[in-house]
């Protein structure tokens, strides 16, 4: 009779779990609870703006691993479909670790979410989406201004122009009434109203 051989099963790999993080407006002191908690524990965190290292070399460890997922080699801005695949790459590396995708604002506002999210989802990748600051409503706080009126409203929108142009050309139904001051005529108050 032959000796028979114990074979151990491989280990296996878990990657890492992602968490889409939203860095708020741009001021690191406003970043949530949460979002700083995961950056201090990240093993790599992917920004897409240079401006975001100033928020990781604030909250992260020292050894955390950086990755651009801004520019290409030669200076040409990513898609949403290179920045899926180099979080996917990022979570793969760093198995039963943490990935952080630190996202301006919010990251369900103009952010690409849904598709890197998705790629998570196909990757078999766990995630978590954790709500920034938006600066859609937080820069004109900073400045004082309402981003609602005075009165109950039972809607609030914010326009976004076309990406190349400077001046968008408005819809005559998109101009606000004579009754509301514009926020680009309009004196900016000494203080806050409320």
């Amino acid at each position: 009779m032959s000796p028979s051989r114990t074979s151990s099963p491989a280990p296996t790999r878990i990657p890492a779990r992602v968490a889409f993080v939203g860095a708020g407006p741009g001021d690191p002191g406003l970043l949530t609870v949460r979002a700083g908690e995961l950056l201090a524990s990240a093993d790599a965190v992917v920004i897409d703006q240079v401006a975001r290292e100033a928020v990781v070399q604030r909250w992260c460890r020292p050894d955390v691993s950086i990755i651009d997922a801004g520019y290409g080699e030669h200076g040409e801005r990513l898609t949403h479909a290179v920045r899926s695949k180099l979080v996917v790459r990022a979570a793969k590396a760093h198995p039963g670790g943490l990935v952080v995708r630190l996202m301006d604002g919010d990251p369900a506002v103009f952010n690409g979410l849904a598709e890197e999210a998705s790629a998570c989802v196909k990757a078999g990748l766990a995630f978590e989406v954790v709500p920034g600051v938006s600066s859609v409503t937080a820069v004109p706080s900073y400045a004082g201004v309402r981003s609602t009126p005075g009165s109950p409203s039972s809607c609030w929108a914010s326009p976004t122009g076309p990406p190349r142009r400077s001046t968008p050309s408005w819809p005559p139904a998109a101009t606000p009434p004579p009754r509301w001051p514009s926020p680009s005529v309009a004196p900016a108050p000494s203080s806050a109203p409320w």
